[in-house]
């Protein structure tokens, strides 16, 4: 049996397993025996990073109230990840090393907020994902509360 190995961009790195088998070729001298392919193995220690994802907020239309809180998060493919980041404003609020990662946050004051997921692997790759959403002022109740300010 022949082991052929094939490094696609220093990225994937392909097994092909060869056995050989003969075959009659009807008195043809060149064909005495062919090499069979028998089973193909894609290396998983060399499989590219995969993809980072913001998972809240949902999406950048919905907007926040300044000091209620607020659950930001992503996921990111687990394969070689080293850590998952989420940043505010450049400010790093949570890391890890799992695929996912979710905690509240309280935006203290009003305006456009920046929310970042990067996630870096083994190789020293980074993948990332931004998402911009607003928080709106608070309404005093009295000083008791907030009001949050619904659509009909």
């Amino acid at each position: 049996m022949s082991i052929i190995k094939f490094i696609a961009l220093s990225l994937i790195t392909l097994t092909f397993n060869l056995a050989s088998a003969t075959m009659t070729c009807a008195g043809n001298p060149v064909c005495e025996s062919v090499e069979v392919l028998t089973q193909v193995k894609i290396s998983d220690a060399m499989l590219p990073p995969g993809n980072v994802n913001i998972t809240y907020p949902m999406n950048s239309y919905v907007r926040y109230i300044a000091g209620a809180p607020m659950t930001i998060g992503a996921t990111a493919d687990a394969n070689l990840l080293v850590n998952l980041s989420l940043y505010v404003n450049g400010e790093l609020i949570i890391g890890g090393a799992t695929g996912t990662i979710t905690t509240s946050y309280i935006p203290q004051t009003a305006g456009l907020y920046t929310l970042l997921v990067e996630a870096t692997y083994t190789d020293g790759s980074t993948s990332s994902q931004t998402m911009t959403f607003r928080v709106i002022p608070a309404i005093q109740t009295g000083g008791t509360g907030y009001v949050q300010l619904i659509r009909p």
